[in-house]
């Protein structure tokens, strides 16, 4: 009988792993706390969809660091069990930052300035992706499974699609 109770307690404790896994933020990195966020509320803050196409859901989150400096969006890929950091920028821009669910489909692109050798022109995307809006711009962050990692590409236009899936 114990060695039953003690095989149901190992399962479960084993199943409940993964959740448990992408409970941890990333070392230095808090979830905003109501101070920070301030009257911007938490709107935009996180999301969940299957970001490389495994079938399993990964989170997106705006994460605030212990420092009090530094504001970024990362990505949890439950396949590896991994924080991704995909930007960051000050604090202040806390109020102003958010993000959003990209859907499959084309989208038009433009060039960052850091970015010297862009060619402005359209993505299309095969899943879902992280679309970061700040101050008026928007940047995707989609998955490439060759690289296995993330790629990121500014939009023409806050979140408009040049034609769906």
């Amino acid at each position: 009988m114990r060695l039953r109770i003690a095989i149901v307690t190992l399962t479960l404790a084993l199943n409940a792993l993964p959740a448990l896994a992408q409970q941890d933020l990333p070392y230095g990195w808090h979830q905003p706390t109501k101070a920070e966020l301030g009257k911007r509320g938490n709107k935009g803050l996180s999301l969940r969809a299957d970001f490389d196409g495994d079938g399993k859901p990964d989170t997106a989150m705006l994460l605030a660091d212990d420092r009090g400096r530094a504001v970024g969006v990362f990505a949890f890929m439950t396949s590896t069990s991994r924080w991704a950091k995909l930007d960051s920028e000050a604090v202040a821009e806390l109020q102003r930052w958010s993000i959003a669910l990209a859907q499959p489909g084309t989208y038009e692109t433009e060039c960052a300035p850091e970015d010297a050798g862009c060619k402005p022109g359209t993505l299309k995307l095969e899943r879902s992706a992280i679309q970061s809006l700040l101050g008026g711009k928007a940047t995707l962050f989609y998955w490439d499974a060759d690289t296995k990692a993330f790629k990121h590409a500014a939009l023409a236009a806050l979140g408009v699609k040049v034609k769906a899936g």
